[in-house]
């Protein structure tokens, strides 16, 4: 299991040697990677992205969590608490997969079975919840389907799903049935569910459902931040009396492409929430900035 923050030098540059490494052994290899805050400038972000791609190619699974996901999860939070819970948000992950098979439980999930599902199945989503009272299965598992650990991705399209169903006290078929059946209509009727239920006496009455989504395509890409960076733009920036909206962008961190990319981005959304036409009024050149200014009509 490699876990790394891509972005800087160690991880984006030791983790797909390592990978690689792994990779040629034959070692069953899983990657967990965080990508950057938006924030941290577009050149950091190409270059996570460009690791994401790289140790792609010789993991048997990738998990990607994207640290925009905290502001949702904790933008209330102080900075160091915010990042205390990335580093959980880590844990959380390597241990639901890593628990799986180390914990002895009423019906196990051996090696094979984490085997089949993970090798060679491409990037794997994670969701984890934990319920409580009379709904709990249900309610957990609902949950554990609206982690942003997903990244807003839904179970349609998994070619495989490791589910972990854990309580303090012992489930019953019914909650087994009602967990099972809305994870297999979430996710289609073809694909491949391996289960697994167990005791962990510190949950009480509590139940905690884990779930490993793999075989999906990458969906991590320089368009894909580009439309983030242009969707956040339009709903947290533009207000519906502005008549115009200013973008500046900073030399190196954008190119040509990428300024036109999320202008004509920006163009899109706009007239998804019911503007006429974003139009770019003109183009003015700084010393360290270039500066865009749509005209709103």
């Amino acid at each position: 299991m490699i876990i790394a923050g891509m972005g800087g030098g160690t991880g984006t540059g030791a983790a797909p040697v390592i990978a690689r490494t792994a990779y040629e052994m034959g070692i069953l290899t899983v990657a967990i990677v965080t990508i950057p805050f938006k924030n941290e400038g577009q050149r950091r972000i190409k270059q996570a992205l460009e690791g994401v791609a790289e140790i792609e190619k010789y993991v048997d699974s990738l998990l990607v969590i994207d640290n925009e996901k905290l502001r949702e999860m904790y933008g209330e939070f102080r900075i160091s608490e915010a990042f205390s819970s990335a580093d959980d948000i880590l844990a959380t992950t390597a241990k639901g997969i890593a628990e799986t098979i180390t914990v002895q439980d009423y019906i196990n999930i051996d090696f094979a079975d984490v085997e089949a599902i993970m090798r060679r199945s491409g990037v794997a989503i994670m969701g984890t919840a934990l319920g409580v009272g009379q709904n709990r299965a249900l309610n957990a598992t609902k949950e554990a389907l609206r982690s942003p650990l997903l990244n807003n991705n839904k179970l349609k399209g998994a070619q495989n799903i490791l589910l972990n169903i854990t309580s303090g006290d012992e489930v019953t078929m019914e909650e087994i049935g009602q967990i099972t059946d809305y994870v297999q209509n979430s996710a289609g009727k073809d694909v491949d569910l391996i289960w697994g239920n167990g005791n962990d006496t510190s949950l009480d009455s509590k139940i905690r459902i884990t779930i490993i989504a793999t075989g999906f395509t990458s969906n991590y890409s320089i368009n894909e931040k580009s439309y983030l960076d242009a969707e956040g733009i339009i709903k947290q920036q533009f207000k519906q009396d502005d008549k115009y909206l200013s973008l500046f962008f900073i030399d190196d961190e954008y190119s040509p492409n990428e300024i036109a990319e999320i202008v004509s981005l920006l163009s899109d959304l706009y007239k998804e929430i019911g503007g006429d036409e974003l139009v770019i009024k003109g183009t003015n050149i700084y010393e360290k900035s270039k500066a865009l200014e749509p005209k709103l009509i």
